[in-house]
């Protein structure tokens, strides 16, 4: 991010130039009184006005462009910092999901095989218990398996 010094920088600028205008236009207002003294070379002073006139312009021009410029820049750098914090946002709830699916399918087929493992005890013993029955119908002969 842009430091807010430079943007100090830019309206002290700004600033300067404004307070400098009424300079430049004092010096302007004078050679153009030098135009009609015979003393001074007209075309040289001509020159010289003009020459101040355009440098002032495209130093105004070139301060308005700086600042627009750095505004433009710092727009970007908001839009690059709102970029990276949705990107972190993004791979922090994926990493969570990740470490939470992962965790929870680890856990999730433990807590199945453990399942399967009593469902299949119970089932044993619950056929075992039906095919025994306690009126003693039913033999179970683990040779020869089930006996009338």
């Amino acid at each position: 991010m842009i430091p807010p010094l430079i943007f100090l920088f830019i309206q002290a600028m700004k600033g300067f130039l404004v307070t400098q205008q009424g300079a430049v236009e004092n010096v302007v207002a004078a050679a153009r009184r030098l135009r009609g003294d015979a003393a001074f070379d007209q075309q040289e002073v001509q020159e010289t006005i003009e020459t101040v006139e355009e440098r002032w312009s495209e130093l105004v021009t070139k301060v308005d462009e700086y600042e627009a410029w750095l505004e433009s820049t710092v727009q970007a750098c908001k839009q690059y910092d709102a970029s990276i914090g949705y990107i972190k946002n993004v791979l922090n709830d994926t990493e969570e999901r990740l470490g939470t699916s992962v965790a929870g399918t680890i856990q999730e087929l433990k807590t199945q095989v453990e399942q399967l493992r009593v469902r299949h005890v119970y089932g044993l013993l619950f056929s075992i218990i039906h095919l025994i029955r306690l009126d003693n119908q039913y033999w179970f002969s683990p040779n020869s398996g089930l006996i009338l």
